[in-house]
């Protein structure tokens, strides 16, 4: 038969492992609680930077339209959309090239009113947009082609 200071340290015993598992589950619920915070924080700095970058995409869009005009292609526009992609890729890197500045001019063209832009929309998002919008333009010019020519 066990004495009373056996059963005492027993009981003892199961209190602190029963103490520990409480707080090993408190710990937990912190944890998760604060992992969930910082991944909360993590979405909202990717959509402000997102939505930073898509308004400086249209501001670009805007510099360059107010620069060359609809003349984008014409020499001056050429060289001008050169001339920035190789400044601006050298000082910032990639995302640059003569392509995407021209795609910036036209998000400028699709969107002209600053207001109308969406922070929800990344700039992937708008692109899709701008390309659906071409599409149906090129859709309707050649049912209008066909219908009156």
């Amino acid at each position: 038969m066990e004495g009373a200071e056996e059963i005492m340290e027993k009981h003892e015993i199961a209190k602190v492992e029963k103490d520990t598992i409480v707080r090993e589950e408190q710990s937990e619920k912190v944890y998760i609680t604060i992992r969930e915070s910082v991944i909360a924080a993590q979405k909202q700095v990717q959509v402000a930077v997102n939505s930073a970058m898509v308004i400086a995409y249209w501001q670009i869009g805007e510099q360059i339209y107010l620069a060359c005009g609809t003349n984008e292609r014409a020499r001056y526009g050429k060289q001008l959309l050169q001339y920035i992609s190789e400044k601006m890729t050298e000082e910032f890197g990639r995302g640059f090239d003569v392509t995407n500045l021209r795609r910036m001019r036209q998000f400028y063209l699709c969107f002209p009113k600053r207001g109308s832009l969406r922070r929800e929309l990344s700039w992937t998002q708008y692109r899709l947009l701008m390309k659906v919008t071409d599409e149906i333009r090129t859709h309707d010019s050649r049912i209008a082609n066909a219908l009156f020519y």
